[in-house]
């Protein structure tokens, strides 16, 4: 709960090989202080014969991710039998691993499978970016929108992985050649600092880089990652770096260990085998990674699979300064199941941190260290009973060690307080204590099977907005639960009162509902990451809230938190029936329980199914607009033009009020004002302004913006809500306005465009803007329709990708070409448009490299004679300024020399490429392949892009008979 949170409460007040894309990207993390054993020895006596079911769970972690908030994929290797073995198997442990990449991606997911549910290991994942500068696959959405779905993707993928999130301010600008170019990009001491923060935040023993920093890694950002890794490792642990830091809560923090995943061998290497059979999941860890890795569905990474077999994954560890002189973990240290074959490697590679070796943080000279070594002992002891009392049948037998060993943690906790005990070593103590304290929480809940969920009846609400939130409480235990207190958690300024519902002891099967009226506080600011973008062209997000920067999403609005205990379990005779010999549960001690869970919405939908979604808190009206930027021929700039703003009340009241649209001078619109009124909640309208020069339209930019003004203040605010897989649902927000875009530019009078989607882009409604007609081509009409009817077709972004009936019957668009038409293929991927020929003549893409990243790089015409650059716009040297992100992807060097190449470019100190714009004529038409980024240029209105397209789109083949 945040500083100042405000408590609404009920009861008494209290204060590999196996996947092609793994190989192809380093993955895969190295061991951890943590990795299992059996061997006996340690704290107290230590039990030497297991169930048959431990031997199961030799490969389980105990944690379910808590990196995000929103609806839970309720994975089934996180239920039941299986989730509590996992709590159980992370209890004696405190080990933790930090890995490193650039992108969504990036992250070896069998290897961070293996750490988290493998070794135990608490392990978090660091994506320096959110990819919001790649490629979408399964929509037009570019730039922040595509950062906040991949966002919801890697979550999505996280939760199989078993790890937590985090983010930096670095924004993904695009394809990079070299770290000095991304650093030319990025702020590098703000990306550093705030790598620096999660470090001093989670604190890792072990630091995995996924990225080694050279050349080797390709992509400039996946360099700089590794660069910046590290020097975040050392810059982590020096107190001179980043000591503002301290007034957030955070010193320096020295990682024991850095490494980085390597694909070569080498004397200081380990190798894991991250494709070994789990029996209790049924899967390997890299068969579990892969499961979560498909999730990358934007960049096409559905298909990812991994086959039962062996996974090898080598990880070398670097050696620096700061590493010497700090001991390594014994190679006896003390861990909880085998890792068969693995765990005597990874035990002499001194991964091993558990419960047992905190006294040695205190040191020797410390009398107290003695002290903490017997509660210790007390404390491994319950954890012993808890995992030798476990069965897939039967949690009962786990309660009360559990509960013993949460008391024990608190006692700890509670001596860390001591003036003997303060400092640097007692603050990490506490830290881990407080850890193992949530650990502990976890897997008690686990094995109560404790059902508890809050509701509320509407999916948004807004300030001053009442509502109501349902609690839901259900004992599937063999105990009784004692129900001490059902709050509610909120920001400052709301209210609830609770309506319905006692606090009544449940017995086994027994259940509760409470009903809370809740009030949004009048100034409470709407659901939002602390991130914002300055402009367009901005390559880091500024942040309100420093500390909040490096989050993956914004934290739920309100939350219900249960405080409860335990009683004795009612016994059961062996048909399971259970039995009333003892009539008055009694509690195995006064511990009290806590679990919390975000408010959330039950979405139940017809055809999508059932789903908890996350509660939001927006804005009382949206106003979007459309279209948000409309290109306007000067030839036409003397037209009329229309905007339409849709209103959306998010409110549970009317709203009503005056709508206007602002303008420049030198323009008018009709009418200047709009009064509008909403009955109810949900209700939408749209109004439409009419706008039209008043005088000499010249090229340029000319901003509108829409405001509402409701009793007397406006709002100018645009919103969608972007969903991965409707399990996280993350606003984002713009300026409610347009943006006329007046250029010269003319395309040819009989242009009749067909318009074959690929994965969709932005490209036919900048054409309908220049006054062409523009049919987007189904699977009917390319298997039966009329095609000579369009003066010229085109192909989407990686239509031979996506688009199996375009594969189907491309013949009959080679055909078109044949009988006279222009066809024009946008860029498609090499593993896309290598697969078959399906252009006239021979044209593969010989490498994802060849590309020009470099949006300023020079180009040039090759053929200046050529009809391309002259009709019906005359191109200059001056239509190549002003692109975004690149000039072009994926250029097709490798071809039949009947492809006529028309322009060349490269980035500096590259090879020149000229496979971007290709023509080739085909009987009596025209076929052209265009690997030019025109899906970037042209929605975000580049002047030259656009009048080169509609030179391109106005080719015929009569011009080049």
């Amino acid at each position: 709960m945040r500083d100042g949170a405000n408590l609404g409460s009920y009861g008494p007040s209290k204060n590999g090989p196996m996947i092609k894309r793994f190989l192809n990207t380093p993955s895969n993390p190295l061991p951890l202080p943590g990795c299992p054993s059996l061997s006996s020895g340690g704290l107290g006596s230590r039990c030497r014969q297991r169930r048959l079911v431990l031997l199961f769970l030799c490969c389980l972690v105990a944690r379910m991710p808590v990196s995000s908030w929103g609806q839970s994929q309720d994975l089934s290797i996180d239920r039941g039998a299986a989730g509590l073995a996992q709590a159980l198997a992370r209890l004696p442990l405190t080990s933790r691993v930090l890995f490193i990449a650039a992108h969504p991606d990036d992250e070896p997911a069998g290897l961070l499978t293996f750490f988290s549910r493998g070794l135990h290991a608490r392990t978090a994942l660091l994506t320096l970016t959110r990819g919001e500068g790649g490629q979408n696959l399964i929509s037009s959405d570019l730039t922040e929108a595509l950062g906040l779905l991949r966002t919801g993707e890697l979550l999505a993928a996280d939760e199989y992985y078993g790890v937590e999130q985090y983010f930096t301010r670095a924004f993904d600008f695009g394809f990079s050649r070299s770290p000095e170019e991304t650093f030319r990009f990025w702020d590098r001491e703000i990306v550093l600092g705030d790598m620096v923060r999660v470090i001093r935040r989670f604190r890792p023993d072990i630091i995995v880089s996924v990225w080694k920093g050279t050349v080797q890694d390709g992509h400039g950002h996946h360099q700089a990652s590794g660069i910046l890794a590290r020097e975040a490792y050392r810059a982590a642990g020096d107190p001179t770096r980043f000591p503002e830091q301290k007034l957030e809560g955070l010193a320096p923090w020295q990682t024991r260990r850095y490494c980085v995943v390597n694909s070569s061998e080498g004397p200081s290497s380990l190798k894991i085998n991250t494709g070994e059979y789990v029996p209790l999941f049924g899967s390997s860890f890299q068969e579990i990674g892969a499961l979560g890795y498909s999730l990358h569905r934007t960049q096409g990474m559905g298909t990812s699979h991994a086959f039962a077999g062996d996974a090898l994954q080598v990880l070398g560890e670097l050696s620096f300064d700061a590493l010497r002189g700090i001991a390594a973990s014994s190679a006896g240290a003390r861990t909880l199941f085998s890792l068969s074959h693995q765990a005597s490697s990874l035990s002499r590679a001194g991964l091993g941190n558990t419960v047992y070796g905190l006294p040695e943080l205190l040191g020797t000279a410390n009398p107290q260290q003695s002290w903490l070594k017997d509660q210790l002992e007390s404390l491994q002891s319950f954890i012993d009973e808890a995992q030798s009392g476990f069965s897939p049948n039967d949690f009962s037998a786990t309660y009360r060690p559990l509960l013993r060993g949460l008391e024990t943690v608190r006692q700890i906790r509670q001596a860390l307080t001591r003036p003997s005990l303060t400092g640097v070593p007692a603050d990490h103590l506490n830290f881990l204590m407080e850890d193992k304290e949530r650990d502990f929480l976890h897997a008690i809940e686990r094995a109560l099977g404790l059902s508890f969920e809050a509701l509320s009846e509407v999916p948004v609400v807004t300030q001053d907005q009442r509502f109501v939130v349902t609690v839901h409480i259900v004992n599937r235990s063999l105990a009784s639960i004692k129900l001490r207190q059902v709050r509610l958690l909120y920001p400052p300024g709301w209210k609830s009162e609770k309506v319905q519902g006692e606090l009544t002891p449940l017995n086994p099967g027994a259940g509760v509902t409470m009903q809370f009226v809740v009030t949004v506080a009048r100034e409470q600011p709407p659901t939002q990451l602390s991130l914002r973008r300055d402009h367009p062209h901005a390559a880091m997000y500024t942040v309100t809230e420093v500390e909040r920067g490096q989050d993956s999403l914004p934290g739920p609005p309100i939350q219900a938190q249960l405080e409860y205990s335990v009683s004795e379990p009612v016994p059961v005779d062996r048909s399971g029936a259970a039995t009333r010999k003892t009539p008055t549960p009694v509690e195995f001690s006064s511990v009290s329980l806590s679990s919390t869970r975000p408010v959330e919405y039950l979405d139940l939908d017809r055809l999508k199914g059932t789903r908890h979604i996350p509660l939001l808190v927006l804005p009382p009206l949206f106003v979007n607009v459309a279209p948000p930027l409309q290109v306007i021929p000067l030839a036409s700039s003397a037209q009329p033009h229309w905007v339409q703003a849709e209103l959306v009340n998010n409110s549970s009241v009317k709203i009503e009020g005056l709508l206007r649209l602002k303008i420049p001078a030198g323009w008018s619109v009709q009418p200047g004002i709009q009064r509008f009124q909403l009955a109810e909640k949900g209700l939408s309208t749209a109004f439409k302004f009419r706008v039209f020069s008043s005088g000499k339209v010249l090229p340029g930019h000319v901003p509108l913006t829409v405001t509402a003004e409701v009793a007397g203040r406006e709002s100018s605010t645009s919103c969608r809500v972007i969903s991965a897989f409707d399990l996280w649902r993350i606003p984002l927000y713009q300026k409610a306005g347009s943006e006329l875009v007046c250029l010269d530019v003319r395309v040819a009078e009989n242009a009749n465009l067909g318009y074959i989607m690929g994965a969709g882009d932005k490209v036919p409604q900048v054409l309908e803007q220049l006054g062409v007609p523009v049919t987007l081509l189904g699977k009917e009409e390319l298997a039966s329709g009329d095609l000579s009817h369009y003066s010229c077709i085109v192909a989407g972004i990686r239509a031979y990708d996506v688009r199996s009936d375009l594969i189907a019957f491309n013949s009959r668009l080679l055909k078109y070409v044949e009988d006279g038409g222009t066809y024009i293929v946008q860029y498609n991927t090499p593993g896309a448009w290598n697969r078959v020929q399906y252009s006239p003549y021979p044209a593969r893409i010989v490498s994802a490299e060849d590309r020009v990243t470099d949006e300023t790089a020079p180009v040039t015409i090759l053929d200046a004679a050529h009809p391309m650059f002259h009709s019906p716009n005359r191109i200059t040297p001056a239509d190549f300024d002003g692109w975004v992100q690149e000039r072009g992807l994926y250029f097709i060097q490798d071809r039949d020399p009947r492809f006529k190449a028309l322009l060349s470019s490269h980035d500096p100190t590259y090879p020149p490429l000229d496979g971007g714009l290709l023509l080739a004529q085909y009987g009596r038409g025209l076929y052209v392949l265009t690997s030019y980024s025109w899906f970037r240029q042209l929605p975000a209105s580049v002047p030259g892009a656009i009048r080169l397209f509609a030179n391109l789109i106005s080719l015929s083949a009569k011009k080049h008979a």
